[in-house]
């Protein structure tokens, strides 16, 4: 049994009570049975110890008291391949790993186990050498020895996201942000964030209960891909809400495409389904209907770079209304836009669920485009809730102002693309500089920089190569 606890007291004296009650028989001449009874201690067990005791002690009569020690008392654990010392090493590299959005499988983890086991001269099960990875068994028992890990589902995210989110565009952004504050006097029901998200009439099916050994699982859904509808929604720091916004995929927009839709919301059409110019002017009119911004009480909005947020017709009226306008730096929303750190993850789950509830209330129908705006009505109150909204706001470093709000971590996925700094000679005598990027952690490099495990080499940051300009 792999799992087996011990259920008996025996085996639990002290290290140090056993050392002293051998000292007491080597030094001091005391028999074994009267120290045994002493410290109640088993005859056969001590009589054990002091026999270690004494062959070390023949070996090197000048030992004293404090140097005459045991290596270990009582039972044993179980035999581990790793030092501790290797194996936080192989911890701290894996977590670096995962910082810098080259995070290793269990598979990997394995198969890196292994090899840093064949380049450490370890002792393995023969299983190791058979299957060429560590055991499943191994996988487990290093995940219980280290809880600071375990098994995630990473979120895709691309390359350009990874890069563009660093330190210099981070710092640019909120040094733009400190100025609008500092120029506006700004309270948290001035800032607001406004970002679209797709709605499709097809939902992505929940987890249900079914009979175990099936083996194939269905869930009904309206058709087999769905249409898109963009909906646009603007909430403020303080957790207040802008009726949303619907983009349809339409030429032309009808009245009746809303129906059954929360109460203030408006829509338009186009054939694509999604935000473009023409459609956020009309957004932007629905924005300050609503929220009533003017020159002597202005309002700071946060959006993406999407090309149909800046044209000069939008950015006109939001000037001309007492809206500042500010721009998350490229490829950074992810992390800086508090709409989607809070609020479009629940928005989703709860939009499933009602979708689950329409077609079982609704056998033998379908949900159409036209049914959204109904679905949306009960589902975006559950996830854009004031609680959910300001946590948005306050873990992106927004409101409450927090420019330190992301350790350094969080900066590690552009260290792959990390270029040396060009000094003055070279920089003079060429008109381009040798680039070098930094290793992405592979497992076989990994096997040869865990076997010195003093030090994890995992790519350091150097500089940055990205900008932003407000």
């Amino acid at each position: 049994m792999r799992t087996y606890k011990i259920k008996t007291e025996r085996a639990d004296t002290p290290k140090d009570v056993v050392e002293r009650a051998c000292h007491l028989i080597i030094f001091d001449n005391k028999s074994i049975k009267a120290t045994s009874k002493q410290y109640d201690i088993p005859y056969k067990t001590l009589h054990r110890y002091v026999a270690k005791l004494m062959e070390k002690f023949e070996r090197n009569p000048n030992l004293t008291r404090a140097e005459l020690t045991l290596d270990s008392v009582g039972y044993i654990k179980n035999r581990q391949v790793f030092t501790d010392v290797e194996e936080e090493a192989l911890a701290s590299y894996l977590k670096k790993a995962a910082d810098i959005y080259y995070g290793l499988t269990p598979y990997e983890t394995r198969k890196l186990a292994y090899q840093f086991a064949i380049k450490s001269n370890k002792a393995m099960p023969d299983s190791w050498r058979t299957k060429l990875l560590a055991g499943e068994y191994w996988l487990g028992s290093f995940l219980k020895r280290h809880p600071s890990l375990s098994i995630r589902t990473p979120q895709a995210t691309s390359l350009s996201r990874a890069t563009s989110f660093n330190k210099y565009n981070v710092s640019m952004f909120f040094a733009n942000l400190t100025t609008v504050y500092q120029r506006l006097n700004l309270s948290p029901g001035d800032i607001w964030n406004v970002d679209e998200t797709g709605i499709t009439t097809v939902q992505v099916p929940n987890r249900i209960i079914a009979r175990r050994g099936i083996k194939s699982l269905g869930k009904m859904t309206s058709a087999e891909r769905g249409t898109l509808v963009t909906v646009a929604v603007a909430v403020s720091a303080l957790g207040n809400i802008v009726p949303p916004f619907f983009v349809f995929p339409r030429v032309h927009y009808k009245s009746h495409f809303v129906r059954g839709d929360p109460i203030g919301c408006e829509g338009d059409a186009n054939p694509s389904g999604w935000m473009k110019e023409e459609n956020f002017i009309k957004y932007a009119k629905h924005f300050v209907q609503h929220v009533k911004p003017s020159k002597e009480k202005p309002v700071l909005l946060l959006l993406d770079n999407h090309d149909s947020h800046l044209s000069i017709e939008a950015l006109d009226y939001f000037k001309a209304n007492g809206v500042t306008v500010l721009s998350f730096p490229l490829h950074c929303s992810h992390k800086l836009q508090p709409l989607d750190r809070s609020a479009y993850g629940p928005l989703k789950k709860y939009f499933n669920r009602a979708c689950d509830n329409w077609l079982a209330s609704n056998p033998g129908k379908t949900i159409t485009i036209y049914d959204i705006p109904e679905l949306l009505k009960t589902s975006l109150p559950l996830a854009a809730t004031i609680e959910n909204i300001q946590s948005g706001f306050r873990v992106s470093g927004i409101s409450p102002l927090n420019e330190n709000i992301f350790p350094d971590s969080e900066f590690s996925g552009y260290s792959v693309t990390d270029r040396p700094m060009p000094n003055s000679h070279d920089a003079g005598n060429s008109s381009a500089c040798d680039v070098s990027t930094v290793a992405v952690p592979s497992i076989s490099d990994a096997s040869n920089r865990l076997s010195n495990v003093e030090e994890v080499p995992i790519p350091d940051h150097h500089t940055v190569t990205e900008t932003h300009t407000l």
